[in-house]
């Protein structure tokens, strides 16, 4: 490329970024090796999203003194090693699609400074394009008279991240699903206690005071929505049989009686600009598919949409939003195939047809429309695991960022009819870590706070290691103090100490890496990739054990050194939770498994790792470490909404309590000490509060 004396822009898409001028891409702010002629042809690509560009282009820009028959092989190979840097797919492409005897097309939104969309330089006429034929036609002839527009009709109507204000309007650290009446003037939002009993509460943001809803009392909530003229709350619900069933019911928003509508809704519903009908999502996970369906207020007139397939039995969005002109329907879906992906589904009412506005590896909240439809505020996850707000242009599908920092805003914000104010419920995260004498348990010590501390090992020469909520690595003295970013990997979880080396599970990648780094972060080195379960290691440091999950499940292990993975044991059941423990004495692995596809029995197998007899508890889930002894299974289990360390005899009996702790903060991760005399306790409390953001626009 020619230079121009300046530099040029930073291009995003997704989660990459290109320097042109450097020549680098960068994958959530990580250099991705990415060679010349690949890159070249990246750059091609993004000089015109949404555009064919021929293999003829290509030839003449980049390779233009090559043969036919060298040239075809060197973009083949170009274009190869660009999906792979790319983590993309020639048969379910998201970034660059083949053209069979055409050529390319960039198929992600680009997001860079004076970018021009496709769509902006030529107007498609497809259905996938939806254009605004009668806007198009008062520009053309405002062009014609030599005319200049008014400026309220150009006057974009996107919210402006320079004047949102931000207010939080609990301070209980217990709130649920929101919902902000259409007028803008009241706050519904559920509190639930650890005693599993939500109550409903109505909110007026001028005044700031709240009362209880009565008729609302029981089980949670899942998701809240104000009828158009605000008389009724619609309330989305748990079976309490099947937690994988759900029912939709309608209060008044005074309280009083409350009405079942209908059963099958899995999202917040949203309704129609005539409030005649509401729009919701049912998952069918059989199929792999989601249905976007529509029913009245009153619950009849159920009727299918449309059926978005190829989507993850785990479905549990947002929900869906229904276009201010009633044409459209937006709803995130989870795709599954080569490489998982979120993507926000656009839908025409009308034929159930059906496209994807943008798509991203990040979690996809609930949409909400701004009043003249042109676009969406939703829901991104950060690089930090942090729900940011964004705004998705209608119908190109242009993300631009509305906020930033460290405010997690969650995944279902809801927006007045005016689309002024937005309230969601914001959670916040803090841990403390303790440790526990075994002998004397009661004089336990705080020794780290305010880390925002997920996971934790005790690790070579006394320092402690650990993984913060947003998926860094650090580490510590062995007292808690000084503590530091340990290597530059994120998305990290399952950190184990294994002999001389720390070893994790890094989620950067479309497939789980399970990385070995040396006790200063250096020499980073793979040990196995795919669909892995978090490690661990065997007390000698010489092995690293994991769970393939890929159907069957089986127990592997690999060399600390490195090498060829070796299978153990086939995983019982249908399933397994993704956790695995290894004895000290080397002679068994522990891993939680389902029974059955319904995922209603969960049982925790002792597996001898030279064979014998199989071990079976029923009471035991989750996080699961080995005594130092090997007698014992050590376990977090909550009572009374605390959380303490258990301890269940490996020759069964009743379990006994390690830990004493009162208050109800979770417990995350444990440790024992090398000598194992003292217990590292990871403690973490989750405070969510009701945020108001206003002047969206």
């Amino acid at each position: 490329m020619e230079n121009t004396g300046r530099t040029e822009p930073t291009i995003r898409f997704g989660v990459f970024e290109v320097d042109p001028s450097s020549g680098e891409l960068r994958k959530s702010g990580i250099r991705i090796r990415l060679q010349d002629q690949p890159f070249k042809v990246l750059m091609t690509l993004l000089e015109s999203p949404g555009e064919v560009v021929s293999r003829e282009e290509l030839r003449r820009r980049i390779w233009p003194t090559e043969s036919f028959g060298d040239f075809d092989h060197a973009v083949n190979v170009a274009v190869a090693k660009l999906r792979v840097a790319l983590g993309d797919s020639a048969e379910i492409p998201r970034y660059v699609e083949t053209l069979p005897r055409r050529g390319y097309r960039f198929l992600a939104p680009v997001i860079s400074p004076g970018a021009v969309s496709a769509s902006e330089r030529n107007p498609p006429t497809s259905r996938r394009s939806f254009p605004t034929v009668v806007a198009l036609g008062v520009v053309v002839l405002a062009a014609i008279a030599g005319l200049t527009l008014p400026r309220w009709l150009s006057r974009s109507r996107e919210p402006d991240s320079q004047n949102i204000n931000i207010k939080r309007l609990t301070q209980s650290g217990d709130a649920g699903p929101v919902a902000i009446s259409p007028d803008g003037r009241y706050v519904a939002y559920m509190r639930q206690t650890w005693q599993r009993t939500a109550t409903l509460w109505l909110l007026q943001i001028a005044t700031q005071t709240a009362v209880q809803i009565p008729g609302a009392e029981g089980p949670g909530t899942n998701g809240l929505t104000f009828s158009p003229d605000g008389n009724y709350l619609y309330i989305m619900r748990n079976d309490q049989k099947d937690p994988f069933s759900h029912h939709l019911f309608r209060l008044p928003t005074l309280g009083g009686n409350l009405q079942h509508i209908l059963t099958g809704v899995d999202t917040p519903v949203s309704f129609s600009p005539n409030g005649q009908d509401f729009a919701y999502t049912r998952d069918v996970p059989q199929r792999g598919a989601v249905e976007l369906r529509s029913a009245s207020a009153e619950g009849t007139n159920d009727r299918l949409i449309a059926t978005i397939n190829g989507t993850s039995e785990y479905y549990a969005s947002g929900g869906a939003a229904w276009s201010p002109d009633g044409r459209t329907i937006c709803l995130p879906v989870e795709r599954t195939g080569s490489e998982n992906r979120w993507a926000l589904e656009v839908v025409l009412v009308a034929d159930g047809t059906s496209r994807e506005l943008f798509s991203s590896h990040s979690f996809i909240g609930r949409p909400n429309w701004m009043p003249d439809g042109k676009s969406l505020i939703v829901g991104l996850d950060d690089a930090a695991g942090l729900t940011q707000l964004w705004t998705a242009s209608f119908p190109e599908g242009r993300l631009r960022r509305l906020t930033n920092g460290l405010t997690d805003y969650g995944f279902r914000p809801d927006v007045s009819r005016d689309g002024r104010t937005m309230a969601t419920v914001s959670p916040t995260f803090n841990s403390s870590l303790w440790t526990v004498p075994r002998s004397t348990p009661l004089e336990t010590r705080l020794i780290n706070s305010n880390q925002r501390m997920y996971e934790v090992t005790n690790g070579p020469d006394g320092k402690i290691f650990a993984v913060d909520y947003d998926g860094a690595l650090w580490v510590m003295n062995a007292d808690g103090s000084h503590p530091a970013l340990f290597t530059n990997t994120h998305q990290v979880r399952g950190l184990r100490a294994c002999g001389r080396f720390i070893v994790f599970l890094s989620l950067e990648q479309a497939s789980g890496q399970l990385l070995r780094v040396n006790p200063d972060g250096s020499n980073p080195t793979e040990l196995a990739t795919g669909a892995l379960s978090l490690p661990d290691c065997s007390s000698d440091g010489k092995f690293v054990y994991y769970i393939d999950t890929r159907p069957p499940a089986k127990i592997s292990r690999v060399s600390v050194d490195g090498g060829t993975p070796t299978e153990v044991a086939k995983v019982l059941g249908e399933d397994t939770l993704g956790l695995i423990s290894v004895s000290p004495d080397g002679k068994y692995v522990a891993y939680n498994y389902d029974e059955t596809t319904s995922r209603q029995v969960a049982r925790l197998a002792v597996v001898p790792i030279v064979g014998g007899p199989v071990k079976i508890f029923e009471e035991i889930l989750g996080l699961v470490r080995w005594s130092p002894d090997s007698k014992n299974l050590d376990y977090i289990d909550e009572r009374s909404g605390v959380s303490n360390i258990w301890e269940q005899p490996l020759t069964g009996g009743a379990p006994r309590q390690l830990t004493k702790f009162t208050t109800t903060e979770d417990i995350t991760d444990f440790s024992w000490s090398a000598q194992g005399d003292t217990l590292l306790v990871l403690r973490a409390k989750v405070t969510v509060d009701v945020v108001l953001v206003s002047n969206l626009h």
